[in-house]
């Protein structure tokens, strides 16, 4: 009998808190992420909202994008104006017709992606989908798919998931600029007015040859963005283009190039014959064939080093060629000995110029990428590498850099932007890698320091390379990179949970994925990044790890502590919600009163509830003495997730109400709205106040069974004013009454364009 009552009590506790789970679901926000945010102190209403990418009010303008469409709600309504009797089946359910004649491949793949999203939101719109189209596609595409995730609250990572799909790899997305977007997309098209079919080859020749005559590399860096053709296609094209985007040959000085080329090529040979010899003795004929000589018949010379600095420089040869020998054993080129030569004396060449950099372990992995470009020129593959190389570590060299690792510039800088984008895009899945110990730098350091070098194929990091080359945010698409490589392991990562596990499946990701679709969703992420962020998205995530940590500190000592220790964190939880009621209670809409309601209900359910969990345990107190201190850590496991439910549900009704006050005025309905949030405050604060006295009275011998008091007088509407409970909500609407917000109905009538 004392088992079962004490097993009823908790049993209504669980469903309490499921029932709190479904509210928070049907409200478009994540059970585990708002209990994150709930069990933070000082949350407040904008926190939840953010975490949750609740719609937002109507966009402003965009500055240089040309656009007449809106997402307002107008864009529900299908056009009265226009015939659609032809566009719906014999059931009357709406049917994507035919297509505009003049629509191209990129068009219907966006169609067909906007067709099958209203189909499961809004299936009267699908009627709109060509005019949506028309007025959305090519560099416009990242806006339209913003101001939808925001106004269907669709989470940031499937927002990057429906751009992948449909995003125009014509458009220069990696700007910020539009008109800087405008002016590339007019030099790509006229490169392609011909009347003759141009080939991806001629295109790119076409580039260069237009970047001769005006100095500018846009147009270049666009087409090699998307990537340059392979050898087969067009033979040593990619390596002249990368000279040119490296900068080892200037755009600016096109008619030099020969020049600087020779001049290059007999300064680095200079270089290689003061620092460097080859031992003929031991040479033979090892040049031509493979092995694993540890030496490489590679020696220091002598006579170009001071007695003191000989054994440094020795010492410095053996380091870089014991990397080089294993470095691209899985490539046929890289196992020859002379190939191996060539890399090792590029790497001790440049360390021993440049003193304050050295050589660092990885440097390796960049220089083989280079030389295997550059490789397609025989005669001259080393020294175009070694100038390749010292300009590429020229713009990267502080991630190699130890006393640069904690700054603005070091390897850490990089890892960072990699975990704030995690935690932008999605918040869940970051939340759970930091509970299994997986920070991003386990996985996000050799992707941030090798730039990929070490961990793809190396025909895919040629590819990748191209566009982290031509990056106009130079190498800053790495970051975007590596968080399409998390992504991709989504699902996978989050049925894991051991650390090990997930930790391989991130490392082997770069080699199993579908190199071209990461490529393209790295682009989503990319062009997501660099838009202009009218309306801001995805909403920043800024903190949230950080009240995550709070949280698992908090219920890994509640255990441990009795209701005295249980009280503050509880009150501190209340004081937040009040002063989020505080600021947004007075102003809310006539649609919040649905999340009013809402929220009333789950309150009276879950006081119900508690009070049926207390009748069960009162009948069972006089038989579970031996079982209460057990009861009271399961009480205080199961309270903090029901309050952290009744918090979480609460900012949600006021962060959706603060969203939509600027929509609707009838003075009516906000007060009416108003005093129901306020009320479902209230009943929430006094469902956990009681559930909380209950629990609490189970852990003390001797004292009267939960539910009633040492009168005899029942506690299940208790003081909201309790000590050991949280602080009731206090009804500001009354208490600080608020003015009628400012007329706003001018500005939500006026239909925003994005122009």
């Amino acid at each position: 009998m004392a088992d079962d009552g004490v097993k009823d009590f908790f049993d209504e506790l669980d469903e309490a808190d499921a029932f709190f789970d479904k509210l928070l679901t049907d409200v478009g926000v994540s059970p585990s992420a708002a209990a994150a945010v709930a069990a933070a102190p000082n949350t407040s209403a904008a926190d939840v909202a953010g975490a949750s990418s609740s719609a937002a009010a109507p966009s402003p303008p965009v500055a240089g994008a040309a656009v007449v469409f809106n997402m307002d709600d107008d864009d529900d309504a299908v056009e009265a104006e226009v015939d659609h009797s032809d566009a719906r089946d014999a059931n009357g359910m709406p049917t994507l017709g035919e297509p505009p004649a003049d629509f191209t491949s990129e068009d219907l793949a966006l169609r067909q992606v906007l067709a099958d999203f209203y189909f499961h939101r809004r299936a009267d719109n699908i009627a709109n989908i060509d005019k949506i189209v028309k007025n959305y596609r090519g560099r416009l595409v990242p806006h339209l798919w913003a101001q939808l995730a925001l106004k269907y609250q669709l989470p940031p990572h499937e927002a990057v998931e429906m751009l992948t799909k449909t995003i125009y790899m014509s458009a220069p997305l990696e700007y910020s600029d539009p008109a800087r977007q405008e002016a590339i997309e007019t030099t790509v098209s006229s490169l392609q007015n011909s009347s003759e079919r141009c080939s991806r080859a001629e295109l790119f020749k076409r580039a260069l040859a237009r970047g001769a005559e005006d100095g500018d590399d846009g147009a270049l860096r666009a087409l090699c963005f998307r990537g340059s053709p392979d050898e087969q296609e067009a033979p040593g094209l990619r390596r002249e283009v990368w000279q040119v985007l490296l900068g080892y040959l200037p755009m600016q000085r096109h008619s030099d190039w020969n020049a600087i080329r020779g001049e290059k090529r007999a300064l680095y040979a200079q270089y290689r014959s003061e620092l460097l010899e080859v031992d003929s003795r031991s040479a033979g004929d090892a040049s031509a064939g493979e092995g694993d000589d540890r030496s490489l018949n590679l020696v220091v010379k002598a006579g170009s080093h001071r007695a003191g600095e000989l054994q440094e420089a020795q010492s410095l040869l053996q380091e870089v060629i014991n990397d080089v020998v294993r470095t691209r054993r899985d490539f046929e080129y890289f196992r020859k000995i002379e190939t191996q030569r060539i890399l090792a004396s590029i790497l001790f060449i440049y360390a021993r110029l440049n003193p304050g950099v050295r050589y660092v372990q990885g440097m390796n992995e960049l220089a083989a990428v280079i030389l295997f470009v550059m490789s397609s020129d025989a005669e001259f593959a080393e020294a175009d590498s070694f100038w390749c190389f010292s300009e590429l570590m020229a713009e990267i060299k502080d991630i190699f850099m130890n006393e640069l690792d904690h700054s603005s510039h070091g390897v850490h800088a990089s890892v960072e932007a990699v975990a704030v984008l995690l935690e932008r895009y999605d918040l869940e899945l970051a939340l759970h890698l930091q509970k299994h110990d997986l920070p991003p730098i386990v996985f996000a350091l050799r992707w941030c320091t090798c730039l990929f070098a070490q961990d793809a194929t190396l025909p895919d990091v040629v590819r990748l390379w191209d566009s982290l080359i031509a990056d106009p945010q130079r190498f800053q698409l790495s970051s975007n990179f590596s968080l399409a490589m998390v992504l991709t392991s989504r699902e996978e990562l989050l049925r894991t949970q051991n650390f090990m596990a997930m930790a391989e499946l991130l490392q082997s990701a770069p080699r199993n994925c579908q190199f071209e679709t990461e490529l393209r969703r790295s682009f989503a992420i990319c062009a997501f990044e660099r838009r202009e962020q009218m309306p801001p998205f995805p909403r920043s995530a800024s903190g949230l790890s950080d009240f995550a940590k709070w949280a698992q500190d908090a219920a890994s000592k509640a255990a441990g502590v009795g209701a005295e220790g249980l009280a503050p964190a509880l009150a501190a939880a209340a004081s937040s919600i009040q002063e989020a009621q505080q600021t947004y209670a007075p102003i809310v809409a006539e649609k919040a009163t649905a999340a009013s309601t809402a929220a009333s209900a789950a309150a009276a359910s879950a006081a119900a509830a508690a009070a049926a969990g207390a009748s069960s345990a009162a009948t069972a107190w006089e038989e579970s003495a031996p079982q209460r201190q057990i009861a009271m850590e399961k009480a205080q496991t199961h309270f903090s997730s029901l309050w952290g439910s009744v918090r979480a549900t609460g900012l949600v009704a006021m962060a959706s109400a603060q969203s939509l006050a600027a929509e609707h005025l009838a003075p009516e309905t906000l007060n009416t709205a108003s005093a129901n949030l306020t009320k479902a405050g209230a009943a929430a604060s006094s469902a956990a106040t009681a559930v909380y006295q209950r629990a609490a009275s189970m852990s003390a011998d001797g004292e009267a069974p939960p539910g009633e008091a040492a009168s005899g007088e029942p506690q299940a509407g208790a003081s909201d004013t309790a000590d050991d409970g949280p602080p009731a909500l206090v009804p500001v609407a009354a208490a600080n009454p608020a003015p009628a917000p400012a007329p706003v109905q001018a500005a939500a009538a006026t239909t925003p364009a994005v122009s």
